[in-house]
């Protein structure tokens, strides 16, 4: 950077520009002596914009500005002044708002609709200093003592208008809510930098604040609001609008107060009722009222007030259609949380925690802490298993582990009968892997940014868990009395869980576009070898199982899902080749270099460079395999894609068409359904965009990965 002098205002300082809520209008202090009568404003403030634009037009980007009266702590200034969500170290004039100002039904609507959005922009990351605080409402209630809130409304003298029995309620319901919110996060299945802040800049929640007396109070204003209704029928659909949002706020709360599971799902079910008809309903108010009743009642430079202010969060916010959808969403993923609350089997439990990486849209941070909370609450899984009987019922369900070892009413290992070497290492093998399980269950139902992270961590303690596993198996199936009845018992079902995690890391490291194009075809063709291992390794388990056994159809319906995966993916190997070979996708030269291919195959797959079954996945054999693909004509490559599209449909529908009983899904039926069809999707989306490709080459295509979508599509363009 270089620094150039320009010409200034005479005794211009940076640090006593004064940010008035517009970037385009920043005032400057009259100097003393002058004649500004014509110019400065009653606070003896006047408008230096276009001289000051004017000054600085023929600076460069990032070239500094040289002036003697420009020190460092203007420089500092001058960034708070132009981030507008930093300025808390700037003095400004409040806003003198009455916030006890009897109001109108639509002045009423547009601050409660206004107020929830901001709350739901808090849920998804927004600090509480640039959404819900900047509510002169909230503020106002945040900012005084629990102590001297009563509950008088805001005039203090509880006066028969909308604003103390209606929206004070309201707001205090809010407030509560987002205390409620606030201590999940602190319990410690959240962590700050993830997708929240439970930052409250030391203003109360109304954590000591009853909340028997905001339900009463909410209650006075529903009848106050029937009574209105009653009156006078000009503006009863307004008033009705009102009530359904108090409905919800009551609905709400008794969520968040978690005091049964029947409550919460009644409630739940509350909040469904009521979400469609705030969506029909908030259209009532014309965009041009709402935002000049925010403008009143609406400071978004609160922060300024703030004993301290959180960084700001690059979270853009949402409207109030949004907001109202997101609680639709909260209301779904809350019942499918509620679920673990009646599992029918351990092996169900972990299926469901599968199943939820696979959802298309990301529950907010408070659904997936309530998801940990159900499942491992009090260092048990659903408040029935502990880990090691949890382990124990998992391998019985899956590998079929005798009576001799496995109490099914107690649900304890039954170990009396071995030497005491061999016990004591059986022991420390369980409590080893069921430690491990319980991790797997956290991860997959913890923060999806650090999902693939999270997993490649664990996997050495899978991988421990395996190595003791085979010798435990080879022990255990050496003695007579037991007529190999142990073959692979505990080393079947530790090899499994350890393909799914390797198989999860891949899929999640596609999903987060971590592979650039060129690189797919390596990417689908590891894949497609993995799968293959453990395609192999299960049929090797249903080959010891019987058909009258438990584990036959479970392990049956295991193969038949992962051959459809297996084919969606290969699909999507030919796909890769198909764009490469179209000029679709672009290679560069550079990683046409062996050097260049083996660097990137060490970074992306180094993960498992010490596990024994991937050692046989070698750089060589992806280049055998991708080099054959790629010596097809064109028209043959683009065939053999359509037909791998079409054999992946017919392997779904297969999937889909099974019972719920036979895959052990019955807690997550709707969410692996709803995965299958998402993956069938995509193949019916590519297939018919390469048959128009197939009909007329000339025509251009592209990829397009769309947000709730399984798998990136082909599309025209």
């Amino acid at each position: 950077m270089e620094g150039r002098s320009i010409e200034i205002m005479p005794d211009f300082s940076f640090s006593s520009l004064f940010y008035g809520g517009d970037t385009q209008n920043q005032f400057l202090r009259a100097p003393a002596g002058q004649d500004n009568d014509k110019y400065a404003d009653k606070d003896g403030y006047m408008d230096c914009t276009s001289s000051y634009f004017n000054a600085v037009h023929t600076l460069k980007e990032e070239e500094l500005v040289y002036h003697p009266s420009f020190t460092l702590l203007d420089s500092i200034s001058a960034f708070e002044i132009m981030d507008p969500k930093m300025d808390s170290g700037i003095d400004y004039s409040e806003k003198n708002v009455d916030v006890a100002k009897a109001l109108n039904p639509v002045e009423t609507l547009v601050i409660m609709d206004g107020i929830f959005t901001a709350e739901s922009d808090w849920h998804y990351g927004i600090p509480m200093s640039e959404s819900i605080l900047c509510s002169k409402h909230v503020f106002d209630i945040c900012k005084t003592p629990t102590s001297r809130v009563k509950d008088m409304g805001f005039s203090r003298k509880k006066l028969d208008t909308l604003t103390d029995l209606v929206l004070f309620p309201y707001v205090l319901g809010v407030i509560k809510s987002c205390d409620y919110v606030r201590r999940e996060f602190l319990t410690g299945n959240m962590y700050d930098e993830e997708d929240m802040s439970s930052f409250s800049y030391q203003l109360s929640l109304l954590e000591t604040y009853p909340v028997e007396k905001i339900y009463d109070l909410l209650s006075e204003g529903i009848q106050y609001l029937d009574s209105e209704i009653r009156k006078d029928s000009s503006t009863r659909d307004l008033f009705m609008n009102i009530r359904t949002r108090l409905q919800l706020r009551v609905s709400i709360l008794h969520v968040y107060e978690r005091n049964s599971i029947k409550d919460i799902y009644e409630n739940l079910e509350n909040i469904s009722h009521y979400v469609p008809e705030s969506l029909n309903e908030s259209q009532l108010v014309a965009e041009t009222v709402r935002e000049n009743t925010m403008k009143q009642f609406w400071d978004s430079r609160i922060q300024a007030q703030l004993i301290v202010t959180a960084p700001p969060r690059h979270v853009p916010s949402c409207n109030v259609m949004d907001a109202y959808k997101r609680l639709q969403y909260f209301a779904n993923d809350m019942k499918i949380t509620l679920r673990t609350q009646s599992p029918t089997s351990p092996i169900s439990i972990l299926s469901f925690c599968i199943d939820t990486t696979h959802s298309n849209r990301v529950s907010e941070p408070y659904v997936r802490s309530s998801l940990q909370t159900f499942l491992l609450a009090s260092g048990s899984v659903c408040m029935i298993y502990n880990p090691i009987t949890f382990f124990l019922s998992c391998v019985h369900q899956f590998s079929c582990l005798p009576s001799s070892f496995y109490d099914p009413e107690s649900m304890c290992l039954v170990s009396g009968h071995l030497n005491i070497e061999i016990q004591s290492e059986l022991e420390s093998f369980v409590s080893h892997f069921a430690g491990f399980l319980l991790d797997l269950l956290r991860i997959t139902t913890h923060n999806p940014c650090r999902f693939r992270r999270n997993l490649i961590n664990l996997l050495p303690d899978c991988v421990i868990g395996h190595l003791q596993a085979n010798s435990i198996d080879g022990k255990l199936g050496a003695l007579a009395s037991l007529d190999e009845a142990m073959i692979g018992k505990f080393s079947d079902f530790a090899l499994h869980l350890k393909f799914v995690i390797v198989e999860l890391i891949l899929t999640t490291s596609f999903e987060q576009d971590l592979h650039k194009p060129h690189e797919w075809p390596y990417l689908f063709s590891y894949l497609n070898s993995v799968f293959e291992m453990h395609l192999q390794h299960l049929q090797q388990v249903i080959s010891r199982a019987k058909p009258g056994e438990f584990n036959y159809n479970y392990i049956s319906y295991l193969i038949d899902e992962l051959e459809a995966k297996k084919s969606v993916y290969f699909g999507y190997f030919f796909l890769s080749l198909t764009l490469l070979k179209y000029g679709i996708f672009s290679c560069p030269s550079f990683f046409k270099e062996e050097k260049v291919i083996l660097s990137h195959f060490k970074a992306h797959y180094n993960p498992f460079a010490n596990l024994s079954e991937m050692k046989l996945i070698s750089l060589s054999r992806l280049h055998i395999n991708i080099e054959y693909h790629q010596s097809l004509p064109k028209e043959r490559l683009l065939e053999g894609t359509l037909q791998s599209f079409e054999e992946s449909k017919k392997s779904l529908l297969k999937v889909l068409k099974l019972p719920m009983e036979s895959c052990q899904h019955d807690l997550s039926y709707d969410l692996q359904t709803n995965y299958l069809k998402g993956l069938m999707c995509c193949c019916i989306a590519n297939i018919a965009t390469l048959q128009d490709l197939h009909q007329n080459s000339q025509k251009k295509a592209k990829i397009v990965n769309t947000y709730g979508k399984t798998l990136p599509n082909l599309v025209m363009h």
